[in-house]
């Protein structure tokens, strides 16, 4: 995936091979989106009247800033880092995300951070951790610009087709956990599902963590493809 390609971007593309299909005489298309595939399949689903369902794996329903602010926590933690240092970086990522975000007045003033005090400047453990905020995200590509931005909550509202949500219970980079609440206020009329001992690639897992993915053997859990199926069939 290119950083220089949009989510938006990436959407257009899969409508175009959407009206490729209609064209030739295909009537009942669907799309299944897996993480940021979800969020395409939003887009097209919101904007379209070509997609008669929609299945998204692990797809967000928050917006890109709080993904990326949770999935740094988790790797922090996982790092073993104190919960201190976790808040510290948090939130300065916070503030120089949202000072990026379209519509938002916002000047990161980064000596309201602790992180970025003379004092931690000089601290082995917190200095690196100021310099990769720096590095990664005080100036961004273009897709993770759009990702910030993008609420995929405000499409999945203008969404009338049948949707089907997975996720794994152990998913740690589009966690349930804050991703299911929201979809079970907002849009009772989903179909949602969370997957006991899964991660985000629906592989059944010990942690949920991604250096996990390629030891495990399983590529896709089969109960989730038996259910992705019912689903489909259950719309004819």
């Amino acid at each position: 995936m290119s950083p220089n390609t949009t989510t938006q971007e990436n959407a257009d593309d899969a409508l175009g091979g959407i009206r490729f299909l209609r064209e030739r005489g295909f009537t009942k298309i669907g799309i299944i989106g897996h993480s940021e595939g979800g969020l395409i399949a939003d887009k097209v689903a919101a904007n379209s009247d070509l997609i008669n369902f929609i299945i998204e794996i692990g797809g967000p329903v928050v917006s890109g800033d709080e993904i990326l602010v949770f999935q740094n926590e988790i790797l922090l933690k996982d790092g073993g880092l104190p919960d201190e240092y976790i808040k510290m970086y948090s939130d300065a990522m916070r503030g120089m995300l949202e000072s990026q975000k379209e519509n938002e007045n916002v000047i990161f003033d980064e000596t309201k951070y602790e992180i970025f005090s003379t004092e931690n400047s000089l601290n082995p453990v917190i200095a690196p951790l100021a310099k990769n905020l720096k590095d990664n995200f005080s100036s961004l590509t273009p897709w993770l610009k759009y990702f910030i931005n993008y609420n995929p909550a405000i499409d999945i509202d203008k969404i009338t087709v049948p949707i089907l949500m997975l996720y794994g219970e152990k998913d740690l980079q589009v966690p349930p956990s804050i991703n299911v609440p929201i979809l079970e206020k907002k849009f009772p009329r989903i179909d949602i599902k969370v997957y006991p001992e899964l991660n985000h690639l629906m592989q059944h897992c010990l942690t949920g963590k991604i250096t996990e993915y390629a030891e495990i053997e399983e590529t896709f859990a089969p109960d989730v493809l038996k259910d992705m199926k019912e689903f489909i069939f259950s719309l004819e």
